[in-house]
């Protein structure tokens, strides 16, 4: 019984009690469950079931009972979701998850990143609305419910539910999360440099940078499809352009599907004004920069001095789908923005380049 004591106290402040009330509802003195939760003695046999029913555990969870060897293999059902994350197969992970939180009720991970995996997939399928999302505010809520504080579901569980709630449309329970949620002066990524000392300390401070980067660039992305002006609107994009050239060099690795997604912004802009020479070149860059990113090597360090070290590492980034900056692009292309450039030559050849990319058009 040597987690007894240890599991008794983490289920007691779990669940927010006092000593006193729980000694109340198992009928014994504040000074027994002190003495319990101390290990200097244990609770009769036969309270043991009262206390699991009381605290919705079972008596082997309450006693500790292979409670190491559930959490292994949690770790292990994380590390195998992560890595269809990271191949963009969202739907396999949705499936795979249902059936390990039928074994695992009580995991808060499980339930979170079941609700994440929901969340990325209606992301990219650009559904609005209640459908689908109201799944995913009551699996996030459970979560963090669960949870209560312990871990990276409670904030992140926390970001996740302020976003769905956006998309139902409940905007007053979203502004109560977010108003709430700490400061960006107050983070982890500001703390851990004034912690942290040597490689490690650098290594936080590279990673901030473009995580800082990464933030600043969706703003300016956010901003511009704020603007009436077209061209203003463009000139947004291109600073975030900009702004990447700046922090990262010519080699943007990771970050060259920011500079795809900018470039095809300002592709879609210019045709929707009738500028379809600029659409056209803009489109060619956003090429590029798909090609760049889709063709890096799966590990790779920076060029530039001040990211000296720090590797661009595919196999800890996630998809939420499995289709390639090609593939987008071509279902972009096909949209009603790019309608002034069809039937063009130059605009076909250009769709043919963007096929044989994808692997829909063989090279002749």
């Amino acid at each position: 019984m040597l987690q007894l004591g240890k599991n008794l106290k983490k289920l007691r402040m779990r669940n927010e009690l006092t000593q006193e009330q729980f000694a109340e509802a198992c009928g014994v003195s504040p000074q027994a469950v002190s003495r319990w939760e101390n290990g200097a003695t244990y609770p009769d046999i036969t309270l043991l079931p009262t206390i699991a029913n009381y605290f919705d555990v079972t008596v082997d969870e309450l006693l500790g009972v292979n409670v190491e060897r559930k959490q292994q293999e949690i770790g292990k059902i994380l590390e195998h979701n992560a890595a269809l994350h990271r191949d963009g197969k969202i739907t396999e992970s949705i499936a795979f998850l249902r059936e390990k939180v039928k074994l695992y009720p009580g995991s808060a991970a499980l339930l979170f990143e079941l609700a994440h995996s929901l969340y990325m997939r209606l992301c990219g399928e650009g559904a609005s609305g209640a459908d689908g999302w109201d799944e995913v505010v009551s699996l996030t809520n459970k979560a963090v419910g669960l949870d209560k504080g312990e871990s990276y579901v409670t904030l992140s569980g926390k970001h996740q539910l302020c976003l769905a709630y956006v998309m139902v449309g409940r905007y007053g329970e979203a502004y109560d999360i977010a108003v709430n949620m700490p400061s960006l002066w107050v983070s982890r990524e500001v703390m851990l440099p004034h912690v942290l000392q040597g490689d490690m300390e650098r290594t936080q401070r590279q990673h901030n940078l473009l995580a800082f980067m990464d933030l600043s660039v969706s703003n300016l992305c956010r901003l511009s499809k704020g603007m009436d002006d077209p061209e203003k609107s463009a000139a947004l994009l291109k600073k975030a352009v900009e702004l990447v050239e700046l922090l990262t060099g010519g080699d943007h690795k990771f970050y060259n599907e920011r500079v795809f997604q900018c470039y095809l912004r300002i592709a879609e802009i210019y045709s929707a004004v009738g500028k379809g020479d600029k659409a056209l070149e803009n489109l060619r860059l956003a090429l590029k920069y798909a090609e760049l990113f889709e063709t890096r090597p799966e590990r790779s360090a920076y060029d530039v001095f001040w990211l000296e070290g720090y590797v661009d590492d595919r196999s800890k980034t996630s998809k939420n789908t499995e289709e390639t900056l090609y593939q987008h692009l071509l279902g972009a292309l096909a949209e009603k923005p790019f309608s002034i450039l069809h039937g063009s030559e130059e605009y076909g050849r250009f769709v043919e380049a963007v096929e044989e990319k994808a692997g829909i058009r063989t090279g002749t």
